[in-house]
């Protein structure tokens, strides 16, 4: 864990912390993002996501945010609400091809969180199996949702 990383972020240094985040791998910011924000309790650290989508769009930076909003930072109000325009951002720079950001907006439906309707939740489900055949998770929505016809 980058200590400096956490002392940037927590007194609002946005611009060293940014610095910082260029060096590291998305996979690792997204590690120590998750751990600064569940260690920390603070919105700081997703302040501090939202200043890099706006420099940096990127759908993996709209899923770092949807992760942080669904984990660490979920016992906020309106966490939820906020994830899942990040999942939909990410599909839309996706284009509908990278399963992740399908599977995040999906999961809002499936936790019953009422942020999707059926309808978008079987469009969901059928554009992952467009790219997965096999997912176990888009089978059962379309399962779930078949019977209720």
């Amino acid at each position: 864990m980058n200590s400096d990383l956490e002392e940037y972020l927590m007194n609002g240094d946005f611009e060293q912390a940014f610095h910082i985040a260029q060096t590291i791998s998305y996979d690792e910011l997204e590690k120590q993002m998750l751990y600064l924000a569940y260690e920390n309790e603070s919105i700081a650290i997703y302040t501090f996501i939202n200043s890099l989508l706006i420099e940096l769009e990127s759908w993996k930076l709209h899923g770092i945010a949807y992760k942080l909003l669904t984990s660490s930072l979920s016992f906020m109000e309106g966490a939820y609400i906020s994830a899942a325009y990040h999942a939909r951002k990410a599909i839309e720079i996706t284009s509908y091809q990278e399963i992740g950001p399908l599977e995040d907006l999906l999961f809002l439906y499936t936790e019953s969180l009422e942020l999707i309707s059926q309808p978008e939740a079987l469009r969901l489900a059928k554009d992952i199996l467009k790219l997965d055949e096999h997912h176990k998770l888009a089978k059962q929505v379309i399962g779930k949702l078949s019977n209720r016809k």
